[in-house]
């Protein structure tokens, strides 16, 4: 119990009157055993290592004699938390795996995984919803925390694409964040789509309460994921938000042979502007 990205607290019942034992804990698949002899209950070890398996096993030691070692009981440290900037493109990924430290939240658990394929408009491997096996609700796939660094205006990027196959009511896909550890979640972009879109990159701004230390984001789906081919995520990044955000929006009207008037949104409250255009290429 107790467990943190270094350390764990060890905890068992006396097999008889014993009051003293023996402990090993190791890395599981690796081995390394590391023993504590002629120790006391609970006994908290430390320099573990995050997010990795280990597993313990105790002895009694009864003066004269020892009992056989008990079975391992088997934990997993907590993962560090994520400094801003932060960036995952799936590169080098195993395919139906996912990142460390990210998890899938509510339903599909196993739906979501890195794919072998390129439809969001990066490259391959990407992030990939499937829509088998089908159920219907809501499924998040949640990043690792990730460290505000006091910073409250924040901003994520990312490539998407939205394969439909057919409408259910009500459905959509989000992007949430939540300062609680996945309790409660708010949100940043919510799309109640009834057609394929994309490829296409996004980029949206968001704030966490002020004096926030730790957040999650979350690529969220509500519906019947049956009714989807595939919902796909790639060159996802997170970062505090710039103070002089780029215009939006950009059109070309009035155009003739030789010319064009060209018009745009302003990213914030800016009222001048530096433009730069060309023949493409």
């Amino acid at each position: 119990y107790d467990i943190t990205t270094t350390s764990a607290v060890f905890d068992w019942d006396a097999g008889f009157d014993e009051t003293t034992w023996n402990l090993k804990y190791y890395e599981v698949g690796v081995g390394d055993t590391v023993f504590a002899n002629s120790i006391t209950k609970p006994y908290p070890c430390t320099g573990l290592t995050s997010n990795t398996n280990y597993a313990f096993k105790v002895q009694a030691d009864c003066g004269s004699d020892v009992s056989a070692w008990s079975v391992a009981k088997t934990f997993k440290t907590l993962c560090e938390t994520y400094p801003l900037p932060f960036a995952e493109d799936f590169t080098g990924l195993a395919t139906g795996t996912l990142p460390a430290c990210w998890q899938v939240m509510g339903l599909g658990l196993t739906n979501w995984s890195v794919a072998a394929s390129a439809n969001a408009g990066g490259t391959s491997p990407e992030m990939r919803l499937y829509w088998n096996p089908s159920f219907t609700g809501t499924t998040r796939l949640a990043t690792p925390e990730l460290a505000t660094g006091g910073a409250s205006d924040l901003m994520v990027s990312f490539n998407q694409k939205l394969d439909y196959f057919a409408a259910f009511e009500g459905a959509y896909i989000a992007v949430e964040y939540s300062v609680d550890l996945g309790a409660t979640w708010e949100v940043i972009y919510k799309n109640f789509f009834n057609a394929t879109f994309g490829p296409r990159l996004e980029e949206f701004y968001f704030s966490v309460p002020e004096n926030t230390d730790e957040f999650m984001l979350a690529f969220t789906f509500y519906g019947y994921v049956y009714n989807i081919n595939g919902w796909y995520i790639d060159n996802i990044v997170i970062d505090v938000a710039p103070t002089c955000l780029k215009p939006v929006d950009l059109t070309a009207t009035d155009i003739t042979e030789t010319s064009a008037l060209l018009e745009w949104t302003a990213g914030g409250t800016e009222t001048t502007w530096n433009i730069k255009y060309g023949e493409p290429g």
